[in-house]
C-alpha cells in the first residue's frame, strides 16, 4: 500500500511540476534526505516547524531562501499558504482556517521543493483546552 500512494505522490508531483514549469527532474525532491541536496541550487527553510494555538486566523511566516524556482504542495485541512510557488528568496503566509475544537492536536505537513530538493515542514495545531 505505501509503494502505491508513493508512486501516486510522485506522478502527480511530477504533473503538477511539469504545469509549473519545472524540469522533470523536480521529482528527485521526494526521494529521502539521505540523498542529499543537489548543491547547483539549495534550498532553506526557517522555520522548519510550526506550531499554532488552537483558534483559527493565526498568521506565521516560512522565509524560502533558493537561487532558482521553488514550489510547495500540502493538503489543505487547517491551514492555507499565501503562495504555492516563486523564484529566489520569498516569504510565504501560513494562516491557520479552522478552530481546533477537538480534545487532541491535529498534524499536517507542507512540502517545499525545488528542482533538486525537498524540505517537509510539520505544521502542528494545538488541541482546545477544557475549561
Amino acid at each position: 500500500m505505501k509503494r502505491q500512494l508513493f508512486h501516486w505522490y510522485n506522478r502527480v508531483l511530477s504533473i503538477l511540476m511539469a504545469l509549473l514549469g519545472f524540469g522533470s527532474s523536480m521529482t528527485s525532491c521526494i526521494r529521502p534526505a539521505m540523498y542529499g541536496p543537489d548543491t547547483s541550487d539549495n534550498l532553506d527553510v526557517d522555520p522548519t516547524y510550526l506550531e499554532f494555538d488552537y483558534e483559527a486566523g493565526e498568521e506565521k511566516e516560512i522565509k524560502i531562501t533558493t537561487s532558482g524556482k521553488w514550489a510547495i504542495f500540502y493538503e489543505p485541512s487547517f491551514f492555507e499558504v499565501s503562495s504555492t510557488a516563486g523564484k529566489g528568496t520569498s516569504i510565504v503566509y501560513v494562516v491557520t482556517t479552522e478552530t481546533n475544537n477537538s480534545l487532541s492536536s491535529r498534524k499536517n505537513f507542507i512540502y517545499i521543493g525545488n528542482e533538486g530538493y525537498q524540505i517537509t515542514v510539520p505544521v502542528m495545531q494545538k488541541e482546545k483546552t477544557m475549561e
